[in-house]
């Protein structure tokens, strides 16, 4: 049948994604950019798949947890809230895809630069590090490519007819997406936790 693919992409895809995930949080949590990032992806997910049943529901609880990161950094996913937060999305992209093929790779693919930065760490490890603001071009040029990596994974790489050309268009983008990345310093953000 058609999706048999399915049931490994969604194990390999929780392992390899939460793992990348929990480690783009970890790095990023003094800046608060897990839990926002995570609910651009929830909103990218319910924009992919053609059934949002369940998908509206990882929206609803995703929104929230914007307030765990900005305007001030309250709170981390952690390890166990990614591998949680990242199992439930891949699942839904699976339940939720059915239908259409390519939005199962494509609402996976909206996890975005939280898949990219740490692979980008693990090709480049000598990127020099600098302590910025949160409102610094690096941290704010990181959300665009975010964004974009969202976009085109929910509203092109996720809507197209054919696996083939959704998984084409995802790793294209990623491919752009990760170029751009190289190109941003690699940065710290200044811990905001303590601001009144």
């Amino acid at each position: 049948t058609p999706y048999d693919w399915v049931q490994p992409f969604v194990v390999i895809a929780i392992v390899v994604a939460a793992s990348l995930v929990a480690e783009f949080d970890d790095f990023q949590a003094r800046a608060g950019y897990g839990p926002v990032f995570l609910a651009v992806t929830a909103l990218g997910l319910y924009w992919t798949v053609p059934d949002t049943e369940e998908a509206v529901a990882l929206v609803g609880a995703s929104l929230p947890l914007i307030l765990l990161g900005f305007p001030k950094p309250l709170a981390s996913l952690g390890g166990a809230g990614s591998f949680a937060m990242v199992g439930v999305a891949v699942w839904l992209a699976a339940v939720d895809g059915r239908g259409r093929e390519s939005s199962i790779v494509g609402a996976t693919a909206c996890f975005g630069v939280m898949l990219l930065d740490p692979l980008l760490d693990r090709i480049l490890p000598t990127r020099a590090e600098r302590v910025v603001g949160p409102w610094s071009w690096p941290p704010l040029l990181v959300a665009a490519i975010h964004l974009g990596l969202v976009f085109v994974a929910a509203r092109v790489a996720g809507t197209r007819e054919s696996l083939l050309d959704g998984t084409a268009i995802a790793l294209a983008a990623f491919g752009v997406g990760g170029l751009v990345l190289a190109l941003i310093p690699q940065y710290v953000v200044e811990d905001r936790s303590a601001a009144t």
